[in-house]
């Protein structure tokens, strides 16, 4: 009898170490994915709902890239570095990194589209500030 139960808690025992390593395997390495942001030539209203990127290097084709935030106000790059040298001649913040939930307008000289690779935000609490919002939610 008893070296019956020592079999069976040996036999239950290797059964829980596959679950184990799939549980942990789809912790670890949960998928990312990738979403199409598509762009026309001239301006676009848009918005990022995957993980933070930097603009000028994801759309360095863009002629200029701008955000509000109530932190900073009016931010903007020019990826492509047309107006480059005028934004640093004035109280814009500079724009480099476009993070989730944030809400955007790029101006583009074509059509164009880009992979934002990464995770939807687990959390998607949308904080809102008096006034003006610049956002961006997850759509399917």
């Amino acid at each position: 009898m008893h070296h019956n139960n020592t079999l069976n808690s040996k036999i239950k025992r290797k059964q829980k170490q596959p679950l184990l390593l799939l549980l942990l395997t789809l912790v670890l390495f949960q998928p990312t994915f990738a979403s199409t942001l598509i762009l026309k030539a001239g301006w676009n209203l848009t918005g990022n709902n995957k993980d933070s990127f930097n603009v000028n290097l994801t759309i360095p084709e863009a002629i200029t890239a701008w955000t509000y935030t109530q932190a900073n106000g009016w931010c903007a790059s020019s990826p492509n570095g047309v107006y480059t040298e005028a934004l640093q001649n004035t109280d814009i913040k500079p724009l480099s990194t476009i993070d989730t939930g944030m809400g955007f307008w790029v101006n583009m000289p074509q059509d164009t589209s880009v992979q934002l690779q990464g995770d939807y935000p687990s959390d998607t609490t949308l904080y809102l500030n008096n006034g003006w919002n610049l956002v961006s939610l997850k759509t399917s």
